[in-house]
């Protein structure tokens, strides 16, 4: 009987792969690959201060105090979060108001 065979048959018996590793004289890592196993994909690990600009936005940011030259500003990235002076479409009444804007039609009859 091959190795895969055998460690298959004592996999069914319901042994653990340490228990057939020790059988067999090989690690628990070989026969986990051997049956089949497959380690699952982690994901990307990024960086606490990490400056990647998907979906933010880059704004330059004074750092050493607030200098007037650019030469004390360093990039920063903040969270793109729409407003209603970038939608597509225009705002309601209703959206208007709970933006604390008037709406226009008030504005002229007042």
């Amino acid at each position: 009987m091959e190795p895969t065979e055998m460690m298959r048959s004592l996999r069914a018996q319901k042994l653990s792969l340490r228990e057939i590793a020790d059988r067999l004289g090989v690690s628990h890592q070989t026969v986990f690959y051997a049956l089949g196993g497959k380690r699952s994909k982690t994901p990307k690990r990024t960086a606490a201060n990490d400056n990647s600009t998907a979906g933010r936005v880059v704004r330059l940011s004074p750092w050493n105090g607030g200098c007037s030259t650019t030469s004390g500003m360093a990039p920063v990235t903040v969270p793109h979060i729409p407003t209603l002076d970038t939608a597509e479409v225009e705002p309601s009444d209703r959206e208007l108001l709970l933006a604390g804007l008037q709406v226009a039609s008030q504005q002229v009859a007042a």
